[in-house]
């Protein structure tokens, strides 16, 4: 049997949607400011940072779930759905190891 996950498993961790939206700012003034796409030799440069927004991005909308929330409500609440339609669609498709 496996040990019981506790509640904070899976956060983004201390102060993310702070770093991440810190981080997403200062990707969006380096690839305007400091890889414009309109110069030359700067096109794949100027989308690397773009896609670094994107993936930032991500991890602000998914990841950075508040202290006291369980993932299972996280994720309830992202669908619009109660946290049990939530577990049940979960067991449903074999994604959770344990039935608490």
């Amino acid at each position: 049997m496996c040990p019981k996950q506790s509640k904070n498993e899976g956060r983004g961790g201390f102060q993310t949607r702070l770093a991440a939206t810190l981080l997403v700012i200062f990707a969006i003034s380096t690839a305007f400011i400091f890889h414009p796409f309109w110069a030359d030799g700067q096109w794949n440069t100027f989308w690397k940072e773009i896609s670094m927004i994107g993936g930032l991005l991500i991890l602000l909308a998914k990841l950075a779930v508040p202290r006291g929330v369980s993932m299972q409500d996280a994720g309830a609440a992202f669908q619009r759905i109660t946290t049990e339609e939530f577990k049940a669609n979960l067991m449903q498709k074999g994604q959770v190891w344990m039935k608490n």
